[in-house]
């Protein structure tokens, strides 16, 4: 059937497959004049095998189409009706054959169509809708009232789609129980909560669906094709960025030269040079260089001409930066939650726009070390911190929520484990995490057993933490780390232990050597100070614990304040790849409380200890989305791969994951199907690229099944994803 549609050519096929099913008089719609289209053809295939391919269910020939010309040629016009033999003398066969061919198709769709509606189930709900008059059999009706049944009846929609949506909605029909006819469509519609009206669409699309040769549509669209066209976009996608690139810098840059502003000459003494010639007579100094505060004051247009981006602090721009309105377009503020409105306020009157960047999650400004405390028991009795206003929040006061925008994209931690727990306490799992490809959690426990905690400092974990460190740099020693105490009084043990053992250890030494002089190098911080760095290691000590008697105190200084939740939260979150937890604290030392800071400090150390999050609330496990990846993750399993899915969470995550059949730790292998998820992506560019380039970047492999392929051939996409899978084990 498909073959004789495609032989009439574009146009006809075109309509024949967008025919809308509305109601009976519109299922044969007008096609192209058929005689000339017999006639191409002919032409066409006295030239060529165009119709001889193996995938054609027939061919045409020469003899075939004469045929057709000449039964043509002996039709008797002059028989037929007036209307039809008008037709015929006035237009063309082929216009004439439709005609008649739409009369002959009303004719044999109204008998069927009298003859389903008299089925009584159907009658019935026919009836019941004109219960302003008597109706005792359907084929009584006239055209009005036909055409008024066939509204009542009409089938949502006219496209692919639509069929498809029919196809799921059998299925789910099938599930429900119903197999053929429309019976109990009221009560079932009740009990399923599908519509009544989808449901009997569903029903009346049943034969017309088996006509439509639906799989033969998919069924040009191959894997393979589909694949070669995401790599032409990615291609086209980098190309068009680094092309815009290159375009911006063309159309923006200038020469040195041509930035420097000229303006009239004040005098030949050197203090009363402005901008361009300033410039170059500082230029020609050794020495005794003009102040930057004058210099910013008298030759300002040419050093924004010459760096139009500046990046300063709130003191440095009040002092340097003349104090005249609107002289940046735009100010971004960056860790905008540790900022005072104060401190912002003269640099906001300086611009026209403002962009403020910050996490109402993180540390709010402080006075806390504006002030110098020896002892954790002051800090804990007698002190009680100052916090201010942020100018984020005072931003999200005065702007709303009108103008704001949420980056969902968590981009630092390269494992699930190390960004999950702050994701489900303090942003609602809104965040875009990216799978892991290796299992379990890389939030290392380790219990300190002989803890001596007093005055702030915890001796015993000053050591741990010092162990902690020559391990993990003897695994690896390209790895970044950065060591994290809860107080000023244990990061002052730790950085004196660090100083000695540098002195002795030449691993150690040869270590922070190597990452002297970048943001990379070795240090020790407390938890106020940490905000704002990232190493690939974070080693935390928790300092608190049971002192030489044993007993713990439920104070565990700045924490048990206000905001104390938001500092653990920036501390948890510095580290790309692993976090050392060093603590004389078990999650059961920590009572229950009203107070945030010591509760999340108790379920981070639950986390720690086991591994997840216990709440019942939080997926540890996922579930195949549909009965497609259950039937890949079912083949998959037969073949004896152990496969999880849904792997990752808070968006993005993978919808089936091989584990390494040599190295059950690790995935060896991200399955990705077209499903829901796929379809409902925002962007192409985020789904087809960014996210796969950001997943290969954490170690993933990728082998996508299109549907269309896994319904065509099941066993050739196994045999391709097993071969794969046994080359990626080999390396």
């Amino acid at each position: 059937m498909n073959n004789k549609i495609i032989s009439l050519g574009e146009e006809p096929k075109e309509k024949i497959y967008t025919l809308n099913c509305q109601s009976l008089e519109q299922i044969i719609d007008d096609l192209k004049d058929f005689k000339e289209s017999v006639n191409e053809l002919e032409e066409e295939l006295e030239k060529s095998f165009l119709f001889k391919g193996e995938n054609l269910e027939f061919s045409l020939s020469k003899e075939t189409i004469n045929n057709i010309l000449k039964l043509f040629g002996n039709l008797k016009t002059e028989e037929f009706p007036e209307k039809l033999s008008r037709n015929l003398a006035e237009e063309s066969i082929n216009k004439a054959f439709l005609l008649l061919k739409k009369y002959l198709n009303i004719k044999n769709d109204q008998k069927i169509f009298y003859e389903t509606l008299e089925d009584k189930n159907l009658s019935d709900f026919i009836k019941s809708n004109y219960e302003d008059r008597k109706l005792d059999k359907i084929s009584n009706l006239n055209i009005e009232e036909i055409l008024e049944i066939l509204d009542l009846l009409r089938i949502a929609g006219n496209n692919l789609g639509l069929l498809l949506d029919y196809f799921r909605d059998k299925y789910s029909l099938q599930d429900l129980g119903i197999n053929k006819g429309i019976e109990e469509i009221t009560s079932i519609s009740l009990e399923s909560g599908i519509p009544a009206s989808l449901l009997f669409d569903s029903a009346l699309l049943n034969k017309i669906s088996e006509k439509a040769s639906l799989e033969i549509k998919l069924s040009r669209y191959k894997g393979e094709s589909l694949n070669q066209l995401k790599k032409q976009f990615c291609q086209l996608d980098k190309e068009f960025i680094e092309n815009t690139s290159i375009y911006l810098n063309n159309n923006l840059y200038k020469p040195n030269d041509q930035c420097l502003v000229e303006e009239p000459s004040q005098g030949r003494r050197p203090k009363l040079f402005t901008e361009g010639k300033l410039i170059r007579h500082e230029q020609k100094k050794s020495k005794k260089h003009l102040p930057l505060r004058l210099l910013f004051k008298q030759a300002y247009k040419s050093i924004i001409n010459l760096h139009p981006c500046v990046m300063m602090s709130p003191s440095t721009a009040a002092q340097y930066l003349p104090k005249k309105t609107d002289i940046f377009d735009v100010l971004i503020i960056d860790e905008a939650s540790q900022m005072k409105p104060e401190q912002a306020f003269s640099l906001i009157a300086r611009c026209k726009q403002l962009i403020i960047v910050g996490d109402q999650k993180q540390l709010p400004p402080s006075s806390r070390f504006e002030k110098d405390y020896t002892s954790d028991e002051i800090l804990d009795e007698d002190v009680d911190v100052e916090y201010s206003e942020s100018i984020l929040e005072l931003a999200d006061k005065v702007i709303g929520s009108k103008n704001a925008l949420s980056l969902g994209w968590h981009y630092r931690s390269r494992h699930t484990s190390l960004i999950d727990f702050s994701n489900y306490y303090f942003y609602d799992n809104k965040l875009t995490v990216f799978a892991s490809n290796d299992v379990g959690s890389q939030v290392v426990h380790k219990p300190v057993e002989n803890s001596q905690y007093r005055g702030g400092v915890n001796l015993p974990e000053v050591k741990a933490v010092m162990d902690a460190l020559l391990e993990q740099i003897k695994s690896d020693k390209e790895k970044s780390i950065i060591i994290a105490t809860m107080n000023q009084q244990q990061e002052s043990e730790v950085t004196l232990a660090l100083e000695a053992e540098l002195q002795n250890n030449k691993m150690l030494s040869d270590f922070d050597s190597n990452h002297q002089g970048n943001l990379d190098e070795l240090v020790v911080k407390k938890l106020e100070d940490i905000q704002g760095d990232e190493r690939d290691v974070v080693i935390i000590s928790t300092v608190y614990g049971p002192d030489a008697d044993g007993k713990i105190t439920q104070m565990f200084g700045d924490i048990n304040k206000a905001n104390g939740h938001r500092r653990l939260n920036v501390l948890f979150t510095r580290a790309k790849h692993k976090v050392i937890l060093v603590t004389s604290l078990r999650s059961s030392n920590i009572k229950e409380s009203k107070r945030e800071g010591p509760q999340i400090l108790k379920k981070y150390l639950e986390y720690a200890e086991k591994g997840e999050i216990t709440d019942l609330d939080m997926r540890t496990s996922g579930t195949t989305e549909n009965a497609f990846e259950e039937s890949i993750r079912e083949a998959l399993t037969n073949r004896g791969y152990v496969v999880d899915a849904q792997v990752g969470s808070g968006g993005y995550s993978i919808d089936l994951a091989i584990k390494d059949p040599n190295d059950k730790s690790r995935y060896i292998l991200a399955v990705e199907c077209d499903g829901k998820a796929y379809h409902s992506s925002y962007s192409a560019r985020a789904n087809d690229r960014l996210r796969q380039e950001v997943l290969e970047g954490k170690g993933w492999n990728f082998f996508r099944i299109w549907s269309t392929d896994w319904n065509r051939d099941p066993i050739s996409e196994l045999d391709q994803l097993d071969k794969l899978v046994k080359k990626l084990s080999n390396k």
